[in-house]
């Protein structure tokens, strides 16, 4: 499950609303439960959009795809 939280007091927004991802994962009760993370999103009425980072965060994993994407659509 994740959800979608404010990045200054970490409370849920509502849908539609960005804010950094936390990610829970209940089936991983021998190692770590809930991830807090750096990447930024919505929740839609399709699903999770994965929107990038936290402005002055590292680039990893998906997001540095998303950052590519974002770049060549405004470049394009």
């Amino acid at each position: 499950r994740t959800l979608v939280l404010d990045p200054d007091t970490l409370e849920p927004v509502s849908q539609g609303e960005s804010g950094v991802l936390a990610h829970f994962d209940l089936a991983n009760w021998n190692s770590s439960l809930a991830i807090l993370t750096e990447d930024t999103g919505c929740m839609t009425d399709r699903g999770l959009m994965l929107e990038g980072r936290l402005q002055g965060s590292e680039a990893r994993g998906c997001s540095i795809a998303v950052d590519q994407l974002k770049q060549a659509a405004w470049n394009g």
